[in-house]
C-alpha cells in the first residue's frame, strides 16, 4: 500500500468551495434583511415625506437585493435561504432605531448602516474575483447602495 499525497476528489473540493459561498451569501443576505428591517422601522418613524419616499424605495431596493441573493444561493446549492439566525439582530435593530427622536437621527442611523453594508459589499468583491456571476451582483448591489449613501449624505448636510 501506498502512503503519501492523495488526489482530493474534484466533487468534495466544488463542495466546499460552494459551502464558502453560500456562507458568505448568507452573511449578505442577513445584512439585507437588517438593512431593510431598519428601513420599514425608520418609515414609521420619519415626519418628512420626501425621506419617507426615498426610504421607501430604498426598502424596495433591499427587498431586490434579497430575492437576488436567494436566487443566487440556490444557484449554489441552499435549499432555501433561512433568516432565523438574524432575528436577534433584526430584533436590535429596529430597536434601536424605534427610540431614535427625530428625522435626522433616523437618517444617520440609516446612514451608518449603509456605510456598513458598502464595506461588507466591497470586502466580498475581493473574496470573489474570479466569480463573475457574484461580481456582477455585488456591483449592482454596491451601485445601489451608494445612491442610498450619497442621498442620506445629502440630506443630513443639508439641514
Amino acid at each position: 500500500m501506498r502512503v503519501g499525497k492523495q488526489t482530493p476528489d474534484p466533487g468534495q473540493i466544488r463542495q466546499e468551495a460552494n459551502a464558502h459561498i453560500l456562507l458568505e451569501l448568507s452573511r449578505m443576505l442577513a445584512l439585507e434583511l437588517e438593512l431593510l428591517a431598519a428601513c420599514e422601522t425608520a418609515l414609521e418613524r420619519l415626519d418628512d415625506p420626501r425621506s419617507q419616499r426615498r426610504v421607501e424605495e430604498f426598502c424596495s431596493d433591499h427587498s431586490c437585493r434579497i430575492q437576488a441573493l436567494e436566487s443566487m444561493m440556490r444557484g449554489y446549492g441552499a435549499e432555501s435561504a433561512d433568516a432565523s439566525e438574524c432575528s436577534k439582530q433584526l430584533r436590535q435593530g429596529r430597536a434601536c432605531i424605534a427610540n431614535l427622536c427625530d428625522d435626522q437621527d433616523v437618517l444617520r442611523a440609516l446612514n451608518a448602516n449603509s456605510r456598513s453594508a458598502l464595506d461588507i459589499y466591497e470586502d466580498a468583491l475581493g473574496t470573489f474575483a474570479t466569480k463573475p456571476d457574484m461580481i456582477r451582483l455585488l456591483k449592482a448591489h454596491l451601485s445601489d447602495e451608494r445612491g442610498h449613501q450619497h442621498w442620506l449624505e445629502g440630506s443630513l448636510q443639508a439641514t
